[in-house]
């Protein structure tokens, strides 16, 4: 018995070492905050993560309207993220493990439209932003759709029977085109108010009336399928990290006990 008890003690060390490891690994990953430097909104976020922000926070409030809501979500989702290449992130060893033994395949779920799941989402393009938008938005009664324009993807709200356009890309709207006006020339007010300077560019976008659509649903498949892995992912992360300490309390709990009858064996030989 002593000798399978000495020989099991290196793997449990080693085993909750590696427990540890790979949740440190996950904590890491899902903790990042990716750049610190730049034009806020765009080249690094300002605000806390969404991961941090509780339900209440990114709820509609009893006394805020509609209308103010997605104008306060747009801001949020616009200053708490940034704008890169939608397959720049990374996914944990426990990410990895639960694709697997799900057979999730890698290139459709995530390197086709990047993160879309709100707590491990940090930057992206325009259709990930949006998409994370709507979510907040639909998820508190909102009449919500993301839409596609040629090279450009934001969101068409309905409140009061009345379509607002919002982009939590650009951190613009919500806002309206009236009978009569002028498309192109109510987006080049409305995005002068943005950091960047491109409000011809997307006016011309806006315009192309017959490339606009609604955006293709998808990617709420993708969204379901990721938060899946995450789900799972992260109980794995709680496990390992449970079972990791465990082990190496267990492991300090012998050695003491080891080292308590070592010089009780001293002190009983000297009398």
């Amino acid at each position: 018995m002593k000798s399978m008890s000495k020989t099991s003690r290196p793997a449990l060390w080693l085993f909750s070492l590696l427990c540890l490891l790979v949740s440190l690994d996950h904590l890491r990953i899902t903790a990042a905050v990716g750049s610190q430097q730049g034009m806020a909104g765009f080249e690094q976020a300002i605000e806390p993560r969404l991961a941090s922000m509780s339900k209440d926070v990114l709820a509609l409030s009893p006394k805020e309207g509609q209308l103010g809501y997605v104008k306060r979500i747009t801001d949020m989702v616009h200053l708490s993220t940034y704008q890169c290449n939608p397959t720049d992130f990374r996914l944990s060893v426990l990410d990895k493990t639960v694709m697997t033994l799900l057979n999730i395949d890698k290139q459709k779920v995530f390197l086709s439209e990047g993160i879309l799941v709100a707590d491990r989402f940090v930057c992206g393009l325009c259709s990930q932003r949006a998409f994370i938008a709507h979510k907040i938005l639909r998820d508190n009664g909102v009449q919500s759709e993301m839409y596609g324009l040629e090279g450009h993807v934001v969101l068409r709200v309905t409140v009061d029977g009345v379509s607002y356009f919002t982009d939590p890309d650009y951190g613009v709207g919500p806002f309206t085109v009236g009978p009569g006006e002028n498309i192109a020339d109510v987006i080049k007010k409305v995005y002068a108010t943005s950091s960047v300077n491109r409000g011809d560019v997307v006016a011309q976008i806006y315009a192309t009336l017959g490339d606009n659509r609604p955006y293709a649903n998808y990617m709420s498949g993708i969204y379901k399928q990721q938060a899946r892995v995450f789900f799972i992912s992260n109980i794995l992360y709680h496990a390992c990290l449970a079972i990791g300490l465990a082990g190496l309390l267990l492991g300090a709990y012998r050695i003491s006990d080891q080292i308590r009858d070592h010089f009780r064996f001293r002190r009983q030989s000297m009398r």
